[in-house]
């Protein structure tokens, strides 16, 4: 299932930790991240942390709180 990042943002009180981060992440691929943040990311991927700003889909449903469970 394919997972796209499009301009994900993420702010920790005053710093930004992510900006405006776009990223496909293809089904039957592996995808390695580096950097800074990437904990932040997988958080924000499975739901635990909300990001600022922007959208991710994952396959054909759109990330967003109501959906989380």
């Amino acid at each position: 299932m394919e997972i796209i990042l499009k301009n994900v943002t993420y702010n920790y009180k005053s710093k930004k930790l992510l900006d405006k981060i776009n990223l496909t992440i293809e089904s039957n691929k592996i995808t390695g991240i580096t950097g800074d943040a990437k904990s932040v990311l997988c958080d924000i991927l499975d739901g635990t942390t909300n990001m600022t700003n922007g959208q991710i889909v994952i396959g054909d449903m759109a990330l967003i709180k109501s959906n989380l469970k």
